[in-house]
């Protein structure tokens, strides 16, 4: 499967808005690992801050949106108790948010490619590190981030125990300034 990842464009997020409600449903369906909810995280909302910021980047397959993420240096402030082996300022850190893979493409490697890209992206703006967050019974985020090389920093609370999650483990791996993530 060959992707083409590359930053969301203005006329794109009604898509992506269709993407996390897609998700959102295919998830309230199942087992809901990341505990998101339709309407209240990911939104339009989400995908509108993430453009503005010129931080939504969108994985299509052909003319198919399969996946999103926010690739930004924003470390939620409870990141600061978080146990990181990587020295590193803010300025230093590519922190991935909102990894959405659509229902029709997961098991397709979808989220690996978004954290590679993610990598390829650090590297050219010269981070250290990349960091992340899941909540900690999102069973299947937390293997594919070890299976990619992110070691556990850590367990911390974003404030969301009255929606049933009140713990995240943080993720984080080094970066390979050399292009190795090429």
């Amino acid at each position: 499967m060959q992707l083409n990842i590359r930053p969301a464009r203005p006329a794109e997020l009604e898509d992506v808005a269709r993407l996390y409600d897609e998700l959102n449903d295919h998830l309230a369906a199942g087992t809901n690992f990341p505990g998101w909810q339709k309407g209240v995280y990911p939104t339009l909302d989400t995908a509108r801050a993430g453009l503005a910021e010129g931080a939504l980047y969108l994985a299509f397959c052909g003319d198919e949106l399969a996946g999103a993420a926010v690739l930004n240096q924003t470390q939620p402030s409870a990141y600061r108790t978080a146990c990181w082996h990587i020295p590193a300022s803010r300025r230093e850190v590519l922190a991935v948010h909102t990894l959405a893979v659509h229902p029709r493409w997961m098991g397709r490697g979808v989220a690996r490619e978004l954290l590679e890209y993610a990598e390829r992206l650090a590297a050219r703006k010269g981070a250290k590190a990349i960091r992340l967050d899941t909540f900690q019974n999102n069973l299947p985020a937390i293997a594919l981030y070890r299976s990619c090389g992110f070691a556990l920093a850590g367990k911390v609370d974003l404030g969301y125990a009255d929606s049933g999650r009140p713990w995240f483990f943080c993720f984080e791996k080094a970066v390979q300034a050399d292009g190795a993530n090429e």
